[in-house]
């Protein structure tokens, strides 16, 4: 019986060493992050991690941490640190999350003075900008340009330079350009003879015709066309003069509601000269000129943002600064036209005279002789509108 009690006592102790021991060897590791599991830095300063703890039941086994990471601080990211701890062939592990952001924005450098004076008249070129950035580098090409400068229309502009880095940081810049005159007479007295709300059947040919016969080039701001006045358009071209952008519609209320029913318009009428002449217009005039009021009645200030806004779109637009008067009405007496051109002319400088060749303008076609006639005379030449000759701007009143 003592021996059996002997046996019984002697597995028990065993039984509970045994526990006691597989206790111990299925405990793991515990490790815990010493400050935020996710943490944000500025790129280019140094990180102090704050590590991590571990323990083994009560037993503190910190030093066992291995630590493994693939932080770069000089470039933006995100990047893991992981604390592990190996116990037998187990490996267990917590991770800290480390964001490299980019706080600079890029530094955006004008060419050039800041502030800039050009004459009237004369060609503003840009001199240029550079942009680079701590990390994307050479931005440059980012770089996004708005505002305008109207070299043909004495006034302050300003341009706004603008890039921003892949982190979204932005940088500006503003340079002002100051137009003043007089403008500076080149000393050519040419005549650019210009006819808009055409092709028609009637006038727009007898126009061809004489034009043809003194050998004068002229300009045409054309409105939509069908195909009785197509081959009409296509003789302005074989004949050599210049085919520009008016209007696909010519409706006050419909172009003049907002910027994009404009465009939307002048797009049209641009991509069907294009398609049916092979000719892609980079002139253009607004319906009633850039210093018309009636657009007021359809969206304030709207003419403020369509000089900008063609000009960025590729186009220079054209007003006049010698008025035929032939809009006043149908059949303006010849008498009339040819006095109000040939007194309006002026030595020395480009002479933008505003026509119209609609069927109601008959008179229009008459007077076209005398005006040749009387510029030749007095020493005029004539040419076909052109990118690079001067722009009669008007002041734009909305």
């Amino acid at each position: 019986m003592l021996r059996l009690a002997v046996i019984v006592a002697a597995v028990v102790v065993i039984c509970v060493i045994f526990h006691a021991a597989g206790k111990r060897l299925s405990r793991t590791p515990v490790i815990k992050l010493s400050g935020k599991k996710t943490v944000q830095i500025t790129m280019g300063t140094d990180y102090d991690d704050d590590g991590a703890t571990a323990t083994l039941g009560d037993k503190n086994i910190t030093g066992r941490i291995i630590k493994t990471d693939n932080l770069n601080t000089d470039k933006v990211g995100t990047y893991q640190i992981t604390y592990t701890v190996k116990r037998f062939k187990q490996s267990y592990s917590v991770t800290r999350t480390v964001k490299v952001i980019d706080k600079e924005k890029p530094v955006l450098t004008l060419k050039g003075s800041a502030s800039q004076t050009v004459t009237l008249g004369e060609k503003y070129e840009d001199p240029g900008y550079t942009a680079t950035d701590d990390s994307d580098g050479d931005v440059t090409a980012k770089v996004k340009v708005s505002g305008y400068v109207d070299p043909y229309l004495a006034g302050d502009y300003r341009l706004k330079y603008q890039v921003s880095d892949r982190s979204g940081n932005t940088a500006t810049a503003v340079r002002r350009i100051k137009v003043k005159g007089p403008a500076k007479k080149d000393g050519k007295s040419i005549i650019y003879l210009t006819f808009d709300d055409g092709p028609s059947t009637k006038v727009t040919p007898k126009i061809l015709n004489t034009l043809k016969k003194y050998n004068v080039k002229a300009t045409f701001f054309v409105i939509n066309y069908d195909k009785e006045t197509l081959p009409i358009l296509k003789q302005e071209v074989s004949d050599g003069h210049t085919v520009a952008v008016h209007s696909y519609t010519h409706d006050y209320a419909k172009i003049y509601q907002s910027v994009s029913a404009f465009m939307e318009d002048n797009h049209k009428l641009r991509d069907k000269l294009t398609k049916d002449t092979g000719i892609k217009p980079t002139l253009m005039r607004f319906p009633g000129g850039s210093s018309n009021t009636i657009s007021r009645r359809y969206h304030k200030g709207i003419m403020k943002k369509l000089v900008e806004e063609v000009t960025e779109d590729g186009y220079n637009y054209l007003d006049w600064n010698v008025d035929s008067t032939d809009a006043s009405g149908n059949n303006v007496p010849v008498s009339k036209i040819v006095s109000s051109v040939t007194g309006e002319l002026e030595k020395g400088r480009s002479n933008v005279v505003l026509c119209h060749d609609t069927n109601a303008k008959e008179t229009t076609a008459k007077a076209l002789p005398k005006i040749i006639n009387y510029g030749l005379k007095h020493g005029y030449t004539f040419a076909a509108c052109s990118d690079d000759m001067y722009m009669a701007h008007q002041n734009v009143l909305n």
